[in-house]
């Protein structure tokens, strides 16, 4: 493994280094994070919460995707507050061509859910994450917006699928991915009431 001296370096690697050397760096972000005796979180946060706008900066397709793979890693650390800026960014790479941004995507939406939801799973514990009580309101609007991504990607052919592990890679499974999850973390009749 390329040794990296701190995740400043990591980050400039992954957008302006060589193609090989972005994609390393990229791959071993995480890794790199957890190796540090004390990573630069300030940093960090602050990277994710300007990534769309680096994103929209490069113009390589390779580079986008090894950007946006290294910010799936570290996208854990961004405050549940943070979310709803990041969102819009989020429903555009779940909409991308490329399978492994889509992934990328689907595991933010899948870091964001977690803290939304969580006072929905455990009621009970009205101290903790008392501060982080989502609006309900928030929750349906996402589960609306993944809905309506569903039916523009719905393709006949999707029908002879039972299970979304089984479909194709595509924007429709990536979406389903993301709003199985959702829907898995709000608990059976949340979204009961919904109109779809």
């Amino acid at each position: 493994m390329e040794e990296f001296k701190d995740i400043k370096e990591c980050f400039k690697i992954i957008l302006e280094g060589e193609r090989a050397a972005s994609k390393n760096a990229s791959r071993k972000t995480h890794k790199i994070i957890s190796m540090m005796k004390r990573p630069d979180y300030d940093y960090l946060v602050e990277m994710v919460m300007d990534s769309p706008h680096q994103y929209m900066s490069i113009s390589e397709g390779w580079r986008q995707e090894n950007f946006v793979m290294a910010i799936s890693s570290t996208f854990f650390l961004v405050d549940e507050a943070q979310h709803g800026h990041l969102f819009p960014w989020l429903f555009q790479l779940l909409q991308h061509d490329n399978g492994n941004i889509r992934y990328a995507a689907v595991r933010m939406f899948e870091s964001c859910f977690g803290p939304m939801t969580y006072h929905i799973r455990f009621p009970d514990d009205p101290e903790q994450y008392k501060d982080y009580r989502m609006d309900s309101t928030l929750l349906k609007e996402l589960f609306m917006s993944l809905n309506g991504l569903l039916s523009v990607y719905w393709d006949a052919r999707y029908e002879q699928y039972e299970y979304i592990n089984s479909l194709p890679s595509s924007q429709y499974k990536s979406i389903q991915m993301a709003l199985v999850t959702l829907e898995d973390m709000c608990g059976e009749g949340f979204f009961d009431n919904e109109i779809l």
